[in-house]
């Protein structure tokens, strides 16, 4: 099984509840003139519905019960699917054609990624050699970015529309691991050295890979990659406590926190506007937020939640994730801006 990206600090909680299912402060913006709007959802006898991805159409994907993979259509249609002989389906990208990529467990606990077509098909997702792939993100093109073991330990791989398949590693790095794919075939991500030190990268379609530093951070971790080559991640001070970053194609880079984030703020994606989705825990409680260009902040939070994370934004700003109820059950929803 692969090893995750150190976040830092003291945990999400809302990560915590649902770890076995499925991971200088600013003012808040100003009011608009309408107020969002937000819709809920659950998959159909689930116990749990957590949403990963949302595309510019407003389909969402992600998973149910912390086992079975659904996708909820624009009209809220919701249609769960599962890899033949499966041991959990995990859905983690959707593109606008609507097709989907993710990994799955067989039925000997071995990882493998997937696609699905937006007819249904199912395709599973392995290197050649690989003891275990996970496919983490797909772009417009259909071209997809993941990790597979290889001969180093882990390396980075893309998968072409038709098929091929091309392996890459950071030079002397024992583990090099992608997080998000571009339109135009960028790849932030994140590595080891041999240190055990934690970078971030980017890697050009050209295969040239750029380190990513914040200055005076602990670790470096790239999460989302918008088509203006933006990135934006966490990093960790020496401290412990996980801050967010923005990366633009220059390679200038901002840190920033969210309003009252004494544990943490954590970035998880970035659409074409440069609108950043994620959430920040304040100690008492998980709120999810909106970034905006201007670097202002507005607050996500569903009425009657006891936590609210934000997992995708399109690029119209509507954004989806998921939220606890008293109960703790995780609770899917569409915020409208």
């Amino acid at each position: 099984m692969f090893q995750l990206p150190r976040t830092g600090g003291r945990p999400n909680p809302v990560a915590r509840a649902l770890l076995l299912a499925s991971v200088a402060a600013i003012g808040l913006a100003a009011p608009g003139h309408a107020k969002p709007t937000y819709a809920t959802f659950d998959v159909r006898g689930a116990s749990s519905t957590t949403p990963a991805a949302i595309n510019s159409s407003n389909v969402v994907t992600g998973t149910a019960s912390g086992f079975d993979g659904f996708v909820r259509a624009s009209d809220g249609t919701i249609t769960t699917f599962d890899v033949s002989n499966a041991n959990g389906t995990h859905p983690v990208s959707i593109n606008d054609d609507g097709t989907i990529a993710g990994w799955y467990f067989d039925l000997n606990y071995r990882q493998h990624g997937f696609v699905r077509t937006p007819d249904g098909t199912i395709t599973s997702i392995d290197p050649q050699g690989s003891s275990g792939t996970v496919a983490v993100s797909l772009n417009a093109k259909g071209f997809i970015a993941g990790t597979y073991t290889c001969s180093s330990g882990a390396c980075g791989f893309v998968l072409t529309p038709n098929g091929k398949y091309k392996s890459f590693e950071v030079t002397n790095s024992p583990y090099t691991s992608p997080a998000a794919i571009n339109a135009s075939r960028q790849i932030a991500g994140y590595y080891f050295d041999n240190s055990h030190n934690q970078h971030g990268f980017l890697r050009g379609a050209d295969g040239t890979i750029t380190d990513i530093d914040v200055s005076g951070a602990g670790y470096t971790n790239p999460v989302s990659l918008n088509a203006r080559d933006t990135i934006t991640g966490t990093y960790g001070d020496n401290s412990g406590t996980t801050h967010g970053f923005l990366r633009t194609s220059d390679g200038t880079i901002t840190d920033f926190d969210a309003p009252k984030a004494t544990f943490g703020t954590f970035p998880g994606s970035i659409n074409a506007k440069g609108t950043i989705a994620g959430s920040y825990d304040t100690q008492d409680e998980v709120f999810g937020f909106l970034r905006t260009p201007a670097g202002s902040f507005k607050k996500v939070l569903v009425k009657g939640s006891i936590g609210t994370t934000v997992s995708g934004v399109n690029d119209t700003n509507v954004a989806t994730g998921y939220y606890l109820d008293s109960s703790y059950n995780a609770h899917g929803y569409l915020r409208m801006p």
